[in-house]
């Protein structure tokens, strides 16, 4: 029975015993186990169940596998940035409003573009709309 054997620099053809077991080849090769159509042979199971001029891979032991070794952590040498974090104004809502008796005014001028609701930021020398960009003109 002539068959293919796969290591892992060569392919060779090989002639072996229809009769032999996969156990028997295993130590005539020097090999630790036989891959065939993606499975490993159970060594019990004789060369007569694979079909003629096949490819069998055979998977030999590697020394040195496994893990790398770890790494120590790195120190960082600057501490950590702080994010901006917005400070609470009690009562903020007071700076848009001014109530004099029964009548309540707005302090800031609206967006001529965006409409109700949009205000202009008030600024030494200017005003501006957060929304479009505009400068109220």
């Amino acid at each position: 029975m002539k068959l293919f054997v796969q290591y892992p620099t060569e392919t060779l053809a090989v002639t072996v015993d229809e009769n032999m077991s996969v156990k028997q080849y295993q130590e005539l090769v020097g090999a630790v186990a036989f891959m065939f159509a993606g499975k490993m042979l159970q060594t019990a199971a004789t060369l007569r169940t694979i079909p003629e001029d096949s490819t069998i891979i055979a998977v030999t032991p590697v020394d040195g596998a496994g893990k790398d070794k770890k790494r120590k952590k790195k120190v960082k040498k600057t501490p950590k940035h702080k994010s901006h974090v917005d400070k609470k104004v009690k009562l903020a809502i007071l700076k848009l409003y001014s109530v004099k008796g029964d009548t309540v005014d707005s302090l800031r001028e609206y967006c001529k573009r965006c409409g109700a609701g949009v205000r202009l930021s008030n600024h030494k020398d200017r005003k501006h709309c957060g929304k479009c960009g505009s400068n109220g003109k």
